[in-house]
């Protein structure tokens, strides 16, 4: 195991901790991969702020330079953690913070596109699935069931996945249920996971939590019954 490998799996043993996070940050920064490790501090410092932080300031939003007004923080943070994102995604080529794979999945960074937020996008079993950068790390992931079941498991054993927003939920709420009607082809879902919950939000957590947990298991052994 390389010094990386083993920063990288103290991410995985504490994915909450940030430390672990800016332990990694400083290998990259030592191995000639500054932007990377700056890329991952501005990320960890733009998680600490509000989601829509007001300004301080007794000027118009746009004009503010207050160093300590946190939305002009917010503001410059995303702005240059944006900067280092398209600067390394448009090179062509293999990816090369990713080696050109992710999980085993092929991608070029000719398709990485940010949106609001940094976003991988790939074809895998003919459609496309979104993996999302959290606290500088693969963290949030967005497919279909099947694409779940292909992949889970070796995503959860590399990165500090958190969350799985499937493609094909829907939520009812006169029912209060979470329907996945490809779901059952591939796996049983306990009740529990998909019925009683008081909004959409709730039940997607807890059927993110339940996938995060049955790959987790898959990875070391069968899931249990």
């Amino acid at each position: 195991m390389s010094d990386l490998d083993g920063l990288l799996a103290a991410v995985l043993t504490e994915p909450e901790c940030d430390t672990a996070r800016l332990v990694v940050s400083d290998w990259y920064e030592e191995n000639g991969q500054a932007d990377r490790a700056e890329f991952i501090r501005l990320q960890i410092a733009l998680a600490k702020l509000p989601q829509n932080p007001v300004c301080t300031s007794a000027k118009p939003s746009d004009y503010c330079m207050d160093p300590d007004c946190e939305l002009v923080q917010k503001n410059q943070m995303t702005w240059r953690a944006e900067e280092l994102w398209a600067d390394h995604r448009l090179n062509g080529g293999p990816d090369p913070w990713f080696g050109g794979k992710i999980a085993g999945i092929k991608h070029n960074a000719l398709y990485l596109s940010t949106y609001d937020k940094p976003v991988i996008s790939a074809r895998f079993r003919r459609q496309y699935i979104e993996f999302q950068l959290v606290r500088g790390f693969i963290g949030r992931v967005k497919c279909d069931v099947s694409q779940w079941h292909g992949i889970g498991r070796k995503l959860v054993a590399r990165y500090p996945i958190r969350d799985v927003h499937i493609y094909n939920a829907h939520w009812h709420p006169h029912w209060r249920e979470l329907t996945i009607s490809e779901y059952r082809r591939y796996h049983h879902v306990p009740p529990e996971i998909l019925v009683g919950h008081r909004d959409e939000k709730a039940a997607r957590k807890s059927l993110s939590d339940w996938l995060i947990k049955c790959a987790m298991s898959e990875a070391k052994g069968p899931v249990p019954a």
